[in-house]
């Protein structure tokens, strides 16, 4: 398939302040061009024969009982007053080609058949048109843009029989109004380096990427800006990258999270629930008609405070008592993400890159970053081959619907009823994770909050199981003998892996009827102690299994091109149709921290790194690999990065007491030792390090000094080499110092 553009913007905006012209009509031209001959097979349903039609990488999306066609999604920008869309479409067809049966209905569910509309099925063609406005939203909070779905054939019915008419080329002109009258008010950033990040990300995702910054809500309408009160008012925002929100029971054992983010160059904020809806109080309010008094919509409003103000783009909602939004007997955190004033009242683009975790008790947070942090620095123990094996589980029932490119990974084991016809138990995948350790996991399954069929055979009705915990087995309906079978017993702690599970309530934030247990899946497979890893990806309610399919499938290409997985979660639903498709963006959710990325090759090691600290900076060379990230952090709070092809950098506004970390997604992170003289430590800090000296006279760049924990103070070292506290090292009394053995080397 081929797409050629030709496009045409009718501005009446020719100005960079020009006034906007009430009821100004504007156009874009279009034309997409198709090539290729359709992919077509037979399937029985129910008895009957049905003709089956692929078209390249498009999915077939549409009604349940619509004709199953491959549908193309096509996105424009349009200025951010752009609004009452309207779309000629001009095709022209090939040659017909004949067919033998009726075009596959859309099915709604693998445990019925969804039978033909016939009053779509008995018509002389369909579809009546081959373009449809889909949606229209704001990507990163002023982007506007509209989405278009074009079918590139056409069903067409006589006394003759059944043809299928291909479609070599569209002809499309979207049409639409401009006035004062803003139909989604933008949500402006004040950081311009944000603002520019989203208009990157925006010109990647349209046809038209030279018209996204004219079109842009503040070069439009500067005024804008100025509409978006910032607290205080006369002080410039701090930037955060990233924001937690949990418990105050849960502060600690999240330091060492915050220390990794913070050692990456992520200004990070952690705050209670409490703080932050206090904290919401002091701020003037954001814009919001739809707002609703409530803890969530609270708890959105200082999201968008956060996203305006401070830049933040990576949320973790840390603990099951954090607010969710509920939704059609499901739970969501879309509503975080989606920050635009209509996020309440209707589906449109999400902005924030949004992560959960359900953990009761301290102890479940420790367990999880731990499993965090030996996914990012120290995968296998140095064993770090078992990151290009994947293994993908699909019962039978399910397995036309799994993921379709398993080839991106070296090594694929796939449990499904064509390529492991024989039966096998939940002991052979628990015995298969510990003997040939993987990577990345996909349960495509008929799957419940406390337990995955993973096995199904009709003919004997066996079913073989996966349980969130061996030691707490209870399923509505649900009988098993086999013992052993619970992921706790995966025993993979040096291994963490990645976890999609790509159907079924497995993740739901609050008890189900019928499966009170302690963990879901996604909760064991996350919270649990010496197993799992730190990311699950799956539902909080049951969803339409073929459009779970196509998410799942976007979500895996984006998670192969080493997009950081709260993106990808955000980016995957953009491609979505929210007429058919809203069931799976509400529900669909990311268990874990939304910064990371996923692994998919042997990660390599940096090499000849030296760090030279003097009193007026610091300078690392040595950098033998393009595109790394170089980060420093320091006890008074400040935090810089760098993305560099440079051998060197030096920075000269950072403290020659701060952390160093270099990293790209090919690379396991190095930690640099850490140096402290001539410094008082005034500030509690978690510091993760490789070797650590300390002293007064410990480095013969720098001017000498004593090295002091002030009182009051708890400083603490992960360190994963040799700790040394020279002469010159003092601790004051009230204060805390503590050095803990670190998992990574």
């Amino acid at each position: 398939m081929k797409k050629t553009v030709s496009m045409k913007l009718m501005a009446a905006l020719v100005m960079l302040l020009a006034p906007l012209l009430m009821g100004a009509t504007e156009h874009i031209t279009y034309t997409a061009t198709y090539g290729g001959s359709p992919t077509l097979g037979t399937r029985t349903l129910g008895g009957v024969t049905y003709t089956t039609v692929k078209y390249g990488d498009l999915y077939n999306i549409g009604s349940p009982g619509n004709p199953s066609l491959p549908v193309d999604y096509i996105m424009f920008s349009v200025p951010c007053n752009a609004k009452n869309f309207s779309i000629t479409a001009t095709p022209v067809t090939g040659d017909p080609i004949a067919i033998d049966y009726p075009i596959l209905p859309i099915q709604a569910s693998v445990l019925q058949v969804t039978t033909p509309d016939n009053t779509i099925y008995n018509s002389n063609a369909y579809p009546s048109t081959v373009a449809s406005f889909v949606d229209d939203g704001m990507i990163a909070g002023e982007n506007h843009v509209v989405k278009v779905a074009i079918i590139p054939f056409i069903c067409e019915c006589s006394n003759s029989g059944i043809s299928l008419l291909p479609i070599n080329s569209v002809n499309l002109t979207l049409f639409y109004d401009v006035s004062d009258d803003l139909p989604i008010r933008p949500i402006i950033r004040r950081l311009s380096d944000s603002r520019e990040e989203g208009y990157e990300i925006t010109e990647t995702m349209v046809v038209n990427p030279e018209d996204v910054r004219s079109n842009c809500a503040l070069r439009l309408l500067p005024q804008l800006l100025a509409s978006f009160p910032m607290s205080p008012r006369d002080v410039a925002p701090t930037h955060y990258d990233y924001l937690i929100i949990t418990k105050p029971e849960f502060l600690k054992p999240l330091r060492r999270l915050v220390a990794l983010k913070n050692q990456k160059g992520m200004n990070v904020k952690i705050v209670t629930i409490d703080e932050a809806l206090d904290e919401l109080d002091s701020y003037p309010p954001l814009p919001d008609a739809n707002y609703i008094a409530d803890e969530c919509n609270d708890l959105r409003q200082y999201l968008r405070q956060h996203y305006v103000n401070n830049g933040t783009n990576y949320v973790l909602l840390a603990g099951t008592e954090v607010p969710y939004n509920s939704t059609y007997n499901g739970q969501s955190d879309y509503l975080y993400s989606d920050l635009n004033e209509e996020g309440t009242g209707r589906l449109s683009y999400g902005a924030m890159y949004v992560g959960r975790l359900l953990g009761h008790d301290p102890q479940e947070f420790d367990n999880y970053t731990e499993k965090l942090m030996r996914y990012e620095l120290n995968p296998g123990n140095s064993d770090n081959i078992y990151l290009q094996n994947a293994l993908f589980i699909e019962t039978f029932e399910c397995a036309s619907y799994g993921l379709s490119n398993h080839g991106h990974f070296p090594y694929c084991t796939e449990l499904t009823a064509a390529t492991y016809p024989s039966e096998y138990s939940g002991n052979d995948v628990i015995e298969m994770i510990e003997n040939n350790p993987y990577g990345f996991m996909s349960t495509f399954n008929m799957a419940y909050p406390s337990v995955s069929r993973i096995y199904y055979d009709y003919s004997t009705e066996t079913s073989h199981y996966l349980w969130a915990l061996d030691t707490a087995r209870v399923a509505t309906y649900i009988y098993d003998s086999e013992v052993g079978n619970g992921l706790n017993r995966m025993n993979n702690k040096l291994y963490p892996m990645i976890y999609m599970s790509g159907w079924g309530q497995t993740m739901p934030y609050v008890t189900v009827p019928g499966y009170n247990v302690s963990y879901n899946l996604g909760e064991s497979f996350t919270m649990g102690k010496d197993y799992g890893g730190p990311a699950y990806f799956g539902y909080t309610k049951e969803t339409d299994v073929y459009n779970a399919s196509i998410l799942a499938d976007r979500l895996f290409n984006y998670l192969l091109n080493a997009d950081a997985l709260g993106r990808a979660e955000i980016y995957t639903k953009w491609h979505l149709d929210s007429r058919y498709q809203e069931d799976v963006i509400l529900h669909h959710g990311l268990l874990g921290d939304p910064a990371i990325r996923m692994w998919t090759s042997i990660p390599q090691q940096y090499s000849n790194i030296t760090v030279n600290r003097t009193d007026n900076g610091i300078t690392i060379s040595g950098i033998d690999t393009n595109r790394t990230t170089v980060a420093y952090h320091s006890n008074d709070g400040s935090t810089g990065c760098v993305l560099t092809d440079s051998p060197s950098v030096t920075f000269t506004d950072a403290s020659p007491n701060s952390t160093i970390m270099l990293f790209r997604n090919t690379h396991i992170p190095y930690i640099a030792p850490l140096v402290l003289q001539n410094t008082t430590l005034e500030n509690s800090q978690y510091v993760i390090a490789s070797d650590v000296t300390a002293g007064k006279s410990v480095d013969s760049g720098r001017t000498n000094g004593d090295v002091t924990v002030a009182e009051g103070i708890e400083y603490e070292i992960e360190a994963s080499g040799k700790v040394t506290l020279a002469g010159g090292f003092n601790v004051e009394k009230g204060a805390l110092f503590s050095v803990h053995k670190s998992t990574f080397k």
